[in-house]
């Protein structure tokens, strides 16, 4: 059964991470969790922006600053013994090779809206992270210190979709959640039109069939709702999440390389870019799921 027991809250020092501390911070106290704090600086420094100091310098006293920003927000957030880790490195890779050392169950991260053309081209640090985290990803869209009243678990039919349900049930027990489970078909197609009524029908009666027993076979999802929408799948789950009122949206990542991402994005992706509200992102490979006991070491 997938739990939080280690929470990894991601801060660049600004409004961003402020929003990933003061939900990382609150949900690890709602869960009982072990809470980390991780600051990368990006050191891609241009020589001659140097001025005569070493890099080195440089680094030290960039690391120092993201430290004293990194505890201050923690301080203000009241979190209660985090471990630091003010590290070097391109954020995205760093975190995710953090979260896999420490063995993390969910990093935190502030969600980023950037310049349409620019999203397209490079993604936020959020979109690159769910693709090399080994762990869901929780992108804050605010300063979320309530609890998520309201779960939305997004699902396809692959045999992966139990991982975005075990991941929403456990933030609902967590908060006593109301639970409601999505499941978005295809829009009909000019072929499919031709097909007689009484085959699609038959054909929806056998999608219902397979979306409740993929249900049932989730032993540990409390009572929950199920509600099935047609259309294309990103829109759909922002307006079920908007009409519904959900605090918080789970979805599967996708693997896709860089030009399936540029031309055709993913499900997750246009939550994440299209959306307002905080946006859980599960892995779709199952290892990254961990559902195996913690080490009892935890990076200092």
């Amino acid at each position: 059964m997938y739990e939080l027991k280690k929470v990894l809250v991601a801060t660049d020092g600004g409004e961003r991470g402020a929003c990933a501390v003061v939900t990382g911070v609150d949900l690890a106290r709602r869960a009982g969790a072990r809470l980390h704090v991780v600051s990368v600086a990006d050191m891609l420094l241009p020589t001659q922006y140097l001025r005569g100091e070493s890099k080195q310098a440089i680094e030290d006293v960039t690391l120092q600053s993201m430290r004293r920003i990194a505890e201050a927000q923690a301080r203000q957030a009241n979190a209660i013994n985090p471990s630091f880790h003010i590290i070097s490195g391109t954020p995205a890779p760093t975190i995710a090779e953090l979260a896999a050392q420490i063995s993390a169950d969910i990093i935190v991260l502030g969600a980023h809206r950037r310049p349409e053309i620019e999203r397209i081209l490079f993604g936020s640090t959020a979109e690159r992270e769910m693709r090399l985290a080994p762990c869901p990803v929780l992108a804050a869209a605010a300063r979320c210190q309530a609890p998520f009243r309201r779960v939305l678990a997004a699902v396809d039919f692959s045999c992966r979709a139990h991982c975005v349900i075990e991941a929403a049930a456990a933030v609902a027990r967590i908060d006593g959640s109301e639970f409601r489970i999505l499941h978005v078909s295809d829009p009909l197609t000019p072929l499919m039109m031709t097909i007689p009524r009484d085959e699609l029908e038959a054909l929806a009666r056998a999608n219902r069939t397979t979306f409740e027993q993929l249900i049932r076979r989730n032993g540990n999802v409390q009572e929950c709702q199920l509600v099935e929408r047609s259309g294309y799948a990103g829109s759909e789950i922002l307006r079920e999440a908007r009409d519904w009122g959900a605090h918080l949206v789970v979805v599967g990542s996708q693997g896709l390389g860089f030009f399936s991402r540029l031309f055709l994005g993913s499900t997750s992706s246009y939550v994440l870019r299209h959306g307002e509200v905080t946006t859980l992102v599960v892995p779709e490979n199952e290892k990254q799921v961990r559902t195996a006991p913690h080490s009892d070491k935890d990076a200092a």
